[in-house]
């Protein structure tokens, strides 16, 4: 009898927790569904997550605030420069899960971060919830005019016969400069220096003056190369970018390698479906507006707007992709 008591006892106990973990979910459900039907109610803090005053960053600033316009409240953009654009995914990761906080980030914080660094391992759908690809872009290798050779080949005959005296800059380590670099080096047999920068406006004195000898950027070379302060060496994508014509691709300057940037935007963790729904509805909108798609194009840039999903799958692609050169190159962030 005492035996049948407890299992009875056992068994509503059971029950109980199921109803209640039910109940939870439900209520959590509930309360997803009522934050997006009020979404948003207040203004939105959208992180750019490098210093101000970059044509890449005036684009995001241009769409944050036109999609903000589009929900019919203000997206406040915030610069955080520094630690390799990872402040604004690792203030995100902390965020409650209501879609207040949102943030710019770069393919190689996604994809190849979480690769190379013991202490940054932030996984989707865990860390933070995929919004859209917003652009993407390829770059042009500029170095400064003070330096005796003018292509790539004439670069990697100087660096090899003058071993550590070139440098190179990047917006941090573990960016995608930086991966662009270490990739240009293994494949040309070359050793440069490395020296990370907050961002792109903080390096250009030392850009111009000669103390960093190269960079992988765009629109933000182009006024100096068009005044003869910096020299365009070699670009980024499959064809010539239309920005620089007369300067040729890695491929044809000999080396098998394309390198194509992107940006995305994300939000916290736990953030509601119906919300991010909003927020991608709201970027795309944005990017097809001229003023935006003027922005991006001025930025070398070309809007994405991508879904959720393929965000989830870009980033998970493009981690297994580098992988292997990050192991053969033995790039270390810690």
């Amino acid at each position: 009898m005492i035996h049948a008591l407890k299992i009875r006892t056992l068994a509503a106990r059971t029950l109980t927790a199921q109803v209640l973990r039910t109940a939870a979910a439900a209520a959590c459900m509930i309360a997803g569904a009522a934050l997006a039907q009020g979404y948003p109610n207040r203004p939105i803090t959208f992180i750019y997550p490098f210093t101000p005053g970059t044509p890449v960053g005036e684009s995001y600033r241009s769409m944050a605030v036109e999609a903000g316009r589009i929900l019919g409240q203000p997206m406040v953009v915030e610069n955080r420069g520094g630690a390799g654009g990872r402040l604004g995914i690792m203030a995100v990761s902390k965020a409650p899960p209501e879609g207040y906080l949102l943030s710019t980030v770069l393919d190689s914080t996604m994809a190849v971060v979480p690769l190379v660094s013991e202490s940054f391992k932030l996984q989707p759908i865990k860390d933070y919830v995929p919004i859209t690809i917003a652009s993407e872009g390829y770059n042009v290798l500029s170095a400064h005019v003070g330096l005796p050779f003018r292509d790539l080949k004439g670069l990697v005959a100087y660096a090899k016969a003058n071993p550590g005296k070139l440098n190179y800059g990047t917006n941090g380590i573990g960016s995608s400069i930086h991966l662009y670099m270490e990739l240009l080096m293994a494949a040309t047999g070359t050793e440069m220096t490395h020296i990370p920068y907050k961002g792109q406006t903080e390096s250009i004195p030392d850009r111009l003056s000669g103390t960093t000898h190269f960079w992988f950027g765009a629109a933000e070379a182009k006024p100096f190369i068009e005044k003869g302060q910096l020299v365009a060496i070699v670009t980024s994508g499959p064809q010539r970018m239309k920005e620089f014509p007369d300067t040729p691709t890695l491929i044809e300057s000999g080396v098998n390698l394309t390198l194509k940037a992107w940006l995305g935007v994300v939000a916290p963790p736990g953030t509601p479906p119906d919300v991010i729904t909003k927020l991608n509805a709201a970027f795309a909108a944005a990017l097809n507006s001229a003023e935006v798609r003027k922005r991006f194009e001025f930025a070398g840039h070309v809007g994405v707007g991508t879904g959720p999903d393929e965000m989830l799958k870009r980033i998970r692609a493009d981690a297994e992709a580098y992988a292997p050169i990050v192991r053969r190159i033995n790039l270390k962030l810690d």
